[in-house]
């Protein structure tokens, strides 16, 4: 069975750059290029090359862009039934890339932001998946729209965080088996600035998840991407509390474009996870690996790695 992902998918416009510029700087880009991306189209073309057979829900414009961009998804091999053109342009990243692999990016939404709803056949993809990965570059009534579709057909949901730095409404966390943010956006969902230490944030992660859970009845699992720190995956006890954590450190390797680095790690554990049935530190592992792969190449969508490379490096 296939993992359906439902999200955005962008151009990307990458300029090269010594820093990201202050404000009322002007800075010269040593180089552009442009490709295809968005947090939805970057955890699809992960997962397929990760070995996993991929369905994509999204929507693109009818420009030159559209055509670059389907035509990129269906190069993967990836079914895209779900794949809607639409009038108007296709969404638009445009990233500032240092030279240390540090980037600021702006997205003009486009086609991704103009959803009104999901449409019979998209609704019977979601149903008829093994798991649900959304991300938050589309409407919140798609997203939960999508959400509900899967909760209802008994596929396990997935939400990647990334796409807004707005807290997540606690009733789309009903709906959701494993919440994955990096720590920019879970410091938008506890309102505060997180600790540096490790210890001291996994265990303001841990009260953040129990009080959601006290408050609402439910909260779904949490994989936390700490960047160079590495990552978390904090889950219920026996009683029913957060407190059995799982931590895998990042792999040190040379830095090029960390773009796509956690569209790529939320994609590549749940196939191992999810699709492939490994143990939650074998899956955090084999997906640690396959981010590190990520952020030694140029570009989000592009520098997704293959499954033998990641394999290679295990």
């Amino acid at each position: 069975m296939t993992i359906c992902v439902c999200g955005s998918i962008n151009a990307d416009r990458i300029l090269h750059i010594d820093q990201v510029p202050t404000v009322g700087a002007t800075v010269a880009a040593k180089n552009l290029t442009v490709g295809p991306g968005g947090k939805g189209a970057n955890q699809a073309v992960a997962a397929a090359r990760a070995g996993a057979p991929v369905a994509f829900i999204g929507q693109h414009g009818d420009d030159e862009a559209g055509d670059l961009l389907r035509h990129a998804i269906m190069a993967e091999g990836i079914d895209c039934r779900g794949l809607r053109q639409v009038t108007g342009p296709s969404g638009q990243a445009m990233i500032l890339l240092q030279d240390d692999g540090d980037n600021a990016i702006v997205v003009h939404g486009g086609a991704n932001t103009t959803w009104t709803g999901l449409d019979p056949e998209q609704a019977a993809i979601i149903a008829g998946s093994r798991a649900l990965l959304l991300q938050r570059e589309i409407p919140l009534n798609i997203i939960t729209q999508a959400a509900t579709i899967a909760r209802e057909a008994g596929v396990p949901v997935i939400l990647d965080a990334g796409g807004s730095l707005t807290p997540v409404a606690t009733d789309l966390l009903a709906l959701v088996d494993l919440f994955s943010p990096n720590r920019s956006e879970l410091a938008a969902c506890l309102d505060r600035e997180l600790p540096d230490d490790e210890d001291d944030l996994i265990e303001q992660a841990t009260e953040w998840c129990d009080s959601v859970a006290n408050a609402t009845g439910r909260m779904p699992d949490l994989l936390l991407k700490n960047g160079a720190a590495g990552s978390c995956y904090i889950h219920r006890d026996a009683a029913g509390h957060f407190e059995r954590i799982h931590r895998q450190p990042a792999l040190k390797v040379p830095v090029r474009d960390t773009t796509g680095a956690g569209d790529c790690f939320t994609a590549t554990y749940l196939v191992a996870r999810t699709i492939e049935g490994l143990p939650i530190d074998d899956a955090m592992r084999f997906a640690s690996a396959a981010a590190a792969l990520c952020i030694g190449r140029d570009g989000a969508l592009p520098s997704m790695p293959h499954r033998a490379d990641i394999d290679a490096l295990l």
